[in-house]
């Protein structure tokens, strides 16, 4: 018995001695596993931040790229920029007036060609400088050719605006604020519509008919004694315009513009003339023949030359063109002849008269009495119908 208990108790001892040797062989292998785990992770959290920083780098070098290449490309539109008007539409008032246009990124080599689509409202020099010249709408172009930035042609719309219009009577003879004519007397107005290119014909009208009577040309014929107030308006193409009214024309177009009306208090009387010598009207008698009639006798010498006949400098008759830009015939040679009663001047070419004519007669033409004559200028239509 006392042998099974001590071989129990050896066995128990062997076990036990046993037991300390398992967990020391364990042990090891564990830790070794632990610290496997602990440096996959750390690989893991270190390739995880490698990632992270190369992702953050490739943003901030993404963003740095977009920057560089928007700034580029911003150089480089600026650099390629091309040229254009700084003002694509203006407005300009009266004829005369003058505009400089400014091209914009043009290189001063630049090679450029300057025109104007309509000659009769604007003209533009080589370098730009409009000058109007009618009313009405241009286009103001600039050819360009550039050798880095290419061809282009630029516009800008220029209009011309009347200003400041008016109709004037240019020949009166006021004395007490008046123009006297006796009766029986005839005395032939001129009128112009101001400024210089407005196109319009001018009509004229009397205040009391019964004490003077006006035709279509301004010749006013006094009837009795009294006072009437003649007023000079404007009328185009058979369109009656309200006073106050004159007409521009562009292309078929027909513009309303504001303009003044003249007027002038005519006073007849009776008894002798008291009006200084003037034209009193013109005639076109046939297509070489014109007449000019005078209030009183004249000096032959101070019209034309004694010698040849020729006009002298003090007459002339000058063709000019129409709305449509035709020109009158060049009516070639003029000579004169005066009436006995040194009243009637007549005017005949070696041509033809046909068309507008500016009729002028200064003061340098004199009076039999001494007198200068009343200056007289006048655009006239002379067309001859047999």
């Amino acid at each position: 018995m006392k042998k099974y208990i001590v071989k129990g108790l050896a066995c128990a001892l062997a076990l036990a001695l046993m037991t300390p040797m398992v967990f020391q062989y364990t042990t090891p292998a564990v830790a070794k596993a632990a610290k496997n785990e602990r440096q996959i992770q750390s690989k893991k959290e270190k390739t995880e931040k490698e990632k992270k920083n190369k992702k953050e780098e490739s943003r901030k070098e993404n963003v740095k790229n977009k920057k560089d290449k928007k700034e580029y490309s911003e150089k480089q539109e600026k650099k390629v920029q091309k040229p254009y008007f700084a003002v694509a539409k203006k407005t300009l008032n009266g004829i005369g007036a003058t505009y400089q246009i400014e091209v914009k990124n043009l290189s001063a080599t630049t090679a450029r060609t300057w025109y104007s689509t309509n000659k009769k409202v604007t003209t533009v020099d080589n370098n730009g400088l409009v000058k109007t010249v009618g009313y009405g709408t241009a286009v103001i172009k600039c050819s360009i050719n550039d050798k880095k930035k290419g061809k282009s042609v630029l516009s800008c719309v220029i209009k011309v605006k009347g200003s400041n219009a008016e109709v004037t009577i240019t020949n009166k003879m006021i004395k007490d604020e008046v123009q006297y004519m006796t009766v029986a007397s005839t005395y032939d107005f001129n009128a112009v519509i101001k400024p210089e290119g407005t196109v319009g014909k001018i009509t004229w009208s009397v205040s009391d008919p019964t004490v003077a009577t006006v035709n279509e040309d301004g010749i006013v014929t006094a009837v009795k004694e009294g006072i009437t107030v003649l007023t000079a308006s404007a009328v185009s193409e058979g369109i009656s315009v309200t006073s106050g009214s004159a007409i521009t024309i562009t292309g078929s177009a027909i513009t309303l513009q504001d303009v003044k009306s003249d007027k002038v208090v005519i006073k007849v009387v009776s008894g002798e003339a008291i009006e200084a010598a003037h034209v009193q009207d013109v005639t076109l008698v046939d297509d070489k023949t014109l007449s000019i009639k005078f209030n009183t006798s004249m000096k032959a010498n101070t019209l034309f030359n004694p010698l040849t006949s020729v006009l002298e400098n003090s007459v002339t008759i000058v063709p000019v063109a129409n709305a449509s830009d035709v020109s009158a015939l060049l009516p070639g040679v003029l000579k004169g002849v005066l009436t006995e009663d040194g009243k009637t001047l007549t005017v005949t070419a070696t041509k033809s008269f046909y068309g507008y004519y500016d009729v002028k007669l200064s003061s340098q033409v004199t009076a039999i009495s001494g007198a200068p004559l009343q200056e007289y200028i006048k655009r006239t239509l002379l067309i001859y119908i047999p």
